[in-house]
């Protein structure tokens, strides 16, 4: 159920966004948990929903008024690749 409810998080905002091909989407993914955050980089103001796939490999979805901003990849050590961002999200 989990996956399933991950899958249509990351899946149902991008019908609205045709310009912008959806991100990378790894097999697998069940939520660990979700929460109102920041990005780091920009400092907007978001909801954050925490990933794990089936090998363990932890990403982070950042989402900016109900529209998925950006995915990132997290490594062991806490630092993070952006592995997919919405060109709209650069308009900031």
């Amino acid at each position: 159920m989990q996956k399933l409810l991950a899958l249509g998080l990351l899946l149902l905002p991008m019908t609205a966004m045709a310009n912008h091909p959806p991100p990378p989407f790894p097999d697998g993914m069940a939520i660990v948990f979700t929460a109102d955050c920041t990005d780091v980089e920009s400092g907007e103001k978001g909801f954050c929903i925490y990933f794990k796939d089936a090998t363990g490999q932890e990403w982070l979805g950042f989402y900016r008024n109900e529209v998925i901003a950006m995915v990132r990849k997290i490594a062991p050590d806490g630092s993070y690749i952006t592995t997919w961002r919405a060109d709209v999200f650069d308009s900031i």
